[in-house]
């Protein structure tokens, strides 16, 4: 893969740029209306299926 192998300081970069870059994504994904967004699709989400599963079972 690589000419080198990567030096530990290079790979503790990446690894704290990686744990950086889910920590904004699960903050994000925490905020208020992202969080409420999400939590209204799923509801839709859940109406669709139960429904679906109603008809089905008609």
């Amino acid at each position: 893969m690589h000419d080198q192998p990567q030096q530990p300081a290079d790979l503790h970069r990446s690894v704290a740029a990686a744990l950086d870059a889910i920590a904004a994504v699960r903050a994000e994904r925490e905020a208020v209306p992202v969080r409420s967004a999400r939590l209204h699709l799923a509801t839709i989400y859940g109406a669709m299926r139960l429904r679906r599963r109603l008809r089905q079972a008609a």
